[in-house]
């Protein structure tokens, strides 16, 4: 059925050489959805250039995308590789000009610059864009506090923390619990509730990512994921759990994620009189 949500705008800026870092904000962005939006009624939509701006005749490029895909975000995320970019008639590079319109607007701006290294065999355009950034980047250090990422998957780490702090400041997380939510779980909700309760699991489900597939694991309980159906209905209830605030998924590494479980959560465990679960051990 059709729900009402608050849909918040977030811009990717940046230069043309991390563009594998920028399909990682997008996928980032829609996991927060993901986790997220049913149980906050709240929608994130990636906006970039080369996707949400189109041709006009009215303004030149970087000012088209101002006025098409910038002015009306909530919120920028500039990605910073080894490169400033191509200069604009009002900034060094497109890429700053649209933070610092951005912030002189009066509105945020989440910057991370990489720290990979750095060929020796630059050519004398790369050398002379590498120090425009750095001096650009050590005039943000003066005066804001700046992220780094050493690979891929740090910076898709820190820019998931970063978001999530981010969206719980602007947006504080308020859930209330009602009787009809507590019906509407299905057994194997149930079960991972009560499989979470039980002091031996630490309150944890583990998922972790190997060459054979994803794996479940909740202390010494077997997880019911012989076959991919088990495993995508593990996922739902992992996320649908997530939703409505009985447990906190928490993101380790690319490869490594896992659940704990919340106040909430032990509330409807023990308002059903600790009943056990019907997950079988694991021997020893």
């Amino acid at each position: 059925m059709p729900r009402m949500a608050t849909v918040y705008d977030i811009f990717i800026a940046s230069p043309s050489d991390v563009t594998a870092e920028r399909e990682i904000a997008v996928n980032v962005i829609h996991k927060w959805n993901d986790l997220h939006s049913l149980a906050r009624a709240i929608m994130l939509r990636p906006v970039r250039y080369e996707k949400n701006s189109r041709p006009t005749t009215k303004y030149e490029g970087q000012e088209a995308v101002n006025r098409q895909c910038l002015d009306f975000s909530d919120l920028v995320v500039g990605i910073f590789g080894n490169r400033l970019g191509t200069p604009t008639s009002k900034a060094e590079s497109g890429t700053a000009e649209e933070i610092d319109r951005h912030v002189a607007a009066g509105k945020e701006a989440i910057i991370f610059f990489s720290e990979k290294p750095v060929s020796r065999h630059l050519t004398a355009e790369e050398k002379e864009q590498l120090e425009k950034l750095n001096a650009y980047r050590d005039a943000w250090r003066s005066k804001a506090n700046i992220g780094y990422f050493k690979s891929e998957n740090e910076f898709e780490t820190e820019f998931d923390k970063s978001l999530t702090l981010y969206m719980n400041s602007i947006t504080p997380l308020s859930i209330t619990t009602s009787t009809t939510d507590r019906q509407e779980l299905s057994d194997l909700e149930r079960d991972l509730l009560r499989a979470l309760a039980t002091p031996e699991t630490g309150g944890l489900i583990h998922k972790v990512s190997t060459f054979d597939g994803d794996a479940y694991y909740c202390g010494r309980f077997l997880l019911p994921q012989e076959t991919l159906r088990q495993k995508a209905a593990i996922k739902k209830a992992l996320t649908r759990l997530t939703n409505l605030g009985y447990i906190e998924h928490i993101q380790t590494s690319s490869t490594d994620e896992r659940w704990e479980m919340l106040d909430e959560g032990y509330e409807i465990v023990e308002s059903e009189g600790n009943l056990p679960t019907k997950f079988h051990r694991r021997p020893l």
